[in-house]
């Protein structure tokens, strides 16, 4: 099941992180673990709205209005539109330009729920390699969908000097009444908004989330934290099984650490260092499971 959340619902729910935060300190071992895959989506949802540039998403809404007030005979609030619009462009252009090429204005986060069992997955990737060697390519794409457990980002930006010029033009045709012409120039602008899809590994950012968990918890409650770093590394295995990490070569170093990190909470031997290491691993991982796609 996908859950299809946009950006201003999303900055609703952003107050929510911190109150969630201040309160894990309460929640015992198996809640946190229930709940890595909601906070999870929480952390990476707050952190994509930070990366959000106001101003452009309100030329990007501006040009919006352009076009009905173009397309609909409202030519005066068009031309004090047009050169609103031009201001802001012109602000961004001189704060951005040799920085950014390309400026956010919107996110969606789709959170795709899938197989969390190991064996369960097993066997699905089993029956859906012996249906691809049948060539039965829909009931193999059935059960790979089913293995899908990720986080969908999808990043909605603007191209800052081509929007920029080709608004500049839309402004030229509106001071010459070729209201068309405008209209025309105006799709053009508002055509070249990019999509950008990121497809994070869920049980990878949910294992450091988890690590995190442990290292707050593993001088007070020792068996909390071993529970925490099971989970997080039967998320890494997870992760594995369903192809987001490629081999077992990849996995071993990062399973060979939590496991020397349980024995070292066993003995009161461990250090925040040892969970910052760890969680700095599993970070990596994710980071070359991430898949970034550009959307037309």
């Amino acid at each position: 099941m996908s859950k299809i959340l946009s950006l201003l619902m999303a900055i609703v729910l952003v107050a929510n992180i911190s109150f969630a935060k201040e309160n894990s300190s309460n929640q015992t071992a198996q809640q946190l673990m229930e709940s890595a895959g909601k906070r999870s989506v929480e952390q990476v949802r707050a952190g994509e709205i930070e990366k959000v540039i106001q101003k452009a998403l309100r030329v990007f809404q501006k040009s919006q209005e352009l076009l009905f007030q173009l397309t609909h005979n409202q030519i005066d609030q068009a031309k004090k539109n047009i050169k609103e619009i031009q201001k802001l462009l012109e602000e961004l252009q001189k704060k951005y330009k040799g920085k950014l090429d390309r400026l956010p204005i919107q996110v969606v986060i789709i959170e795709v729920e899938g197989i969390d069992d190991i064996k369960l997955a097993e066997k699905l990737v089993k029956e859906a390699k012996k249906l691809l060697e049948e060539n039965d390519i829909p009931a193999a794409r059935d059960i790979l969908n089913a293995l899908r457990n990720e986080i969908v980002i999808e990043t909605h930006y603007l191209p800052l000097e081509i929007y920029k010029d080709t608004i500049d033009l839309v402004a030229k045709f509106i001071e010459k009444n070729n209201i068309q012409k405008a209209v025309e120039t105006l799709n053009i602008a508002l055509g070249t908004i990019e999509i950008e899809q990121t497809i994070v590994p869920k049980p990878i950012a949910e294992a450091v989330l988890l690590v995190q968990d442990a290292k707050a918890r593993f001088k007070t409650d020792k068996k909390s934290a071993v529970r925490l770093l099971e989970e997080a590394k039967r998320k890494i295995k997870l992760a594995k099984v369903l192809g987001y990490i490629k081999t077992e070569k990849e996995i071993e170093p990062i399973v060979k650490e939590i496991e020397n990190l349980e024995k070292q909470i066993e003995k009161e031997t461990a250090e925040k260092v040892l969970f910052e290491s760890l969680e700095k691993k599993i970070k990596k991982a994710q980071e070359k499971a991430t898949e970034v796609k550009q959307r037309k």
